[in-house]
Order: C-alpha cells, then structure tokens, then sequence
C-alpha cells in the first residue's frame, strides 16, 4: 500500500522536497504544495498562512495520509487544529514536531495542538 504524505514548503525552499524524497520509505509518495515567500517580512509572513493553508487544501485533493508544513517562519501553532479539521489528516509542523521531540527526548511531557502533541513518546 502506497502511503502519501503531503509536503509544504516556502516557495524559496530549495530542500526540503529533495531531503523527504530521499529519506522516505520505499513506496512513499511525497506531495508537494508551495506557499509564496520571497523574504522574511511581516507582511510576507501574514500572507504565507493563508497560502499555508490553501496549499495544505489542494494537498487534501491528492488524499494524503498526513500533511508536513516545513518551515520554521511559520506561524503554525494557532493553524494546526483548524488544518487537521479541514483535512481530516495529522498536520505537523517543523516547530510543533521540534518541540514534541525535544521534550521527549528529555523527559517532559507537553501539551500543544494537533495530532502530533496525542502521541506517545
């Protein structure tokens, strides 16, 4: 059974796509959605949630199995739980997943949005 996870990414990311291809398993299908950021503004940045979630939507339309918002710019802890709802899939985020992991990896246990913040260590 091939699993699909849907990936979005700043449009000036040159990376992420490449790294997830190549580290994924085999029969993984990475899907990519972009959401516009040239520079590192504030009015950039405002606008890039709401092509965040826009991208993360069509993303929806490829039935992904869960959704990775990778971007560390990204305003995404007030955004998750609205995303999973619309998605009906985990959305993780590269600050939600970083901040699970290094409390696991210490000990603590955190509560914050999304799916990611339900499991287990």
């Amino acid at each position: 059974m091939t699993r699909c996870i849907g990936l979005v990414v700043p449009s000036s990311n040159t990376t992420a796509e490449i790294e997830f291809r190549q580290q994924v398993p085999e029969g993984t299908s990475i899907h990519a959605g972009r959401m516009a950021l040239e520079s590192v503004t504030v009015d950039e940045l405002d606008a890039m949630s709401s092509d965040a979630a826009r991208a993360a939507e069509l993303l929806g339309h490829a039935a992904v199995d869960a959704v990775f918002v990778s971007c560390t710019n990204y305003r995404s802890m007030a955004a998750i739980e609205r995303l999973e709802a619309d998605l009906g899939v985990p959305v993780i985020t590269s600050n939600g997943a970083t901040l699970w992991d290094v409390c696991r990896v210490a000990g603590l246990e955190v509560d914050g949005p999304g799916a990611v913040f339900d499991l287990e260590g």
